[in-house]
């Protein structure tokens, strides 16, 4: 059993054997209280307190084949993940390898994406050790970081069955997707007035009942701070633009929070401090929303963004045998099943949440935006002058300084 170090954090943990859940900054998940407003990363460590009921379907193939198959005792006894899903949403995950190699000492590290990209970078050029795994929402990043220095290929045992847009050639695999859909607080939004699509939030802004001018009622992703946002943002700009300007404009009377992170809205809508939000990560709004009915979680009937979590070994990976068992369980059925119970839009039917795979979203709204790795909407945004001009933009539709 690991020993942890009580310095880590205030909760004390239940404790999975050989997974450390460490998580030294706030996420783009859902972050703890105390994040600055307007998303600055609070430096903290703590250990997330997990309690994991674990259904675990054993499978033959993936995974376990590659160990055997490569003549191999087993995976390294380490394993390093750097991370944007929450440690909460992960647990479960991360309890179900734990039970398929329990050799294998799993230190999951719950950042933000730029917090990823930078800590990497900086490892990388000082020969630092640095993550086996970078497993990140930030799309724009990713894909900088895969066009500057590569990643170990690697074949996952279902490649020829994934999707097309769940994979960047041999290098990189989408694990599952973050929904971009607004949210909206139940306790301050009438049954009459809440809102089915991106259109009818436009009109419920518009609403001086409920956003009187000057309120702050409202929050809204800051592109300036968040990749993710900027990413998402930049995609419905191209796909919708008159819906989205509509959007930020109305909102732009009610003078709205802008957040770097999913937390701290999420947290408002739940107090009725925030009667909506713009867009976000709604995946947690659905996760928590299943045991507290004030949050009003919903796929739009007009446009969704569903932005990738692209997973990739580092060509720097101390422990690649292990990370290679990694993304194989993960892109397995078992691995999809985990992360259905955390809410994920998953590439297979989610069982846990049937509104929550691709296929259902999909059927379900008239225009799903997928952001995919290698196409040209992500190739603008890695354009500084794209992006400055872009958030500049952004600023001037919600009339912020």
């Amino acid at each position: 059993m690991p020993s942890w170090n009580p310095g880590l954090g205030r909760h004390r943990p239940t404790l999975i054997p050989n997974v450390y859940l460490l998580k030294p900054s706030f996420s783009p998940g859902v972050p703890a209280r105390g994040q600055d407003t307007r998303g600055r990363t609070v430096r903290k460590t703590l250990i997330y307190s997990v309690i994991a009921v674990v259904v675990v379907i054993i499978i033959a193939g993936g995974a376990t084949l590659y160990l055997s198959q490569r003549g191999s005792q087993g995976p390294e006894s380490r394993l390093v993940i750097y991370s944007t899903l929450d440690s909460p949403s992960a647990s479960l995950l991360l309890a179900a390898f734990q039970l398929k190699y329990p050799s294998v000492e799993v230190t999951y590290l719950d950042k933000g994406s730029s917090e990823i990209f930078t800590t990497y970078q900086s490892e990388r050029a000082s020969n630092s050790p640095t993550a086996d795994i970078l497993w990140s929402s930030g799309a724009d990043l990713q894909y900088t970081l895969l066009k500057n220095y590569g990643a170990v290929p690697y074949r996952v045992a279902n490649y020829d069955s994934l999707p097309d847009s769940a994979k960047y050639q041999t290098l990189a695999y989408v694990t599952s997707y973050a929904l971009v859909a607004p949210v909206f607080s139940r306790q301050k939004i009438p049954l009459a007035d809440q809102p089915k699509s991106l259109a009818d939030t436009i009109t419920l802004l518009a609403n001086s009942s409920l956003f009187p001018a000057g309120s702050k009622s409202v929050g809204t992703f800051d592109v300036s701070s968040s990749g993710f946002g900027l990413t998402f943002t930049y995609y419905l700009n191209k796909t919708h633009p008159t819906l989205l300007q509509q959007q930020l404009n109305t909102a732009s009377a009610v003078q709205p929070l802008a957040f770097a992170s999913t937390g701290p809205m999420l947290d408002r809508v739940k107090t009725g401090e925030f009667g909506l939000v713009t867009n976000m990560i709604a995946n947690y709004a659905f996760r928590d929303g299943a045991a507290d009915n004030r949050i009003g979680a919903f796929i739009p009937s007009d446009v969704v963004v569903l932005v990738p979590r692209t997973m990739f070994i580092t060509k720097e990976a101390a422990h690649p045998a292990a990370a290679k068992a990694f993304l194989d369980f993960i892109l397995s059925r078992e691995g999809q099943l985990n992360l259905a119970g955390a809410a994920e839009v998953t590439l297979t039917p989610n069982v846990r949440y049937p509104q929550l795979s691709v296929d259902a979203i999909r059927g379900n709204t008239t225009d799903l935006v997928i952001v995919k790795l290698g196409d040209s909407y992500l190739d603008e945004l890695l354009d500084t002058g794209t992006r400055t001009q872009f958030i500049a933009q952004w600023k001037a539709w919600l009339n912020l300084p």
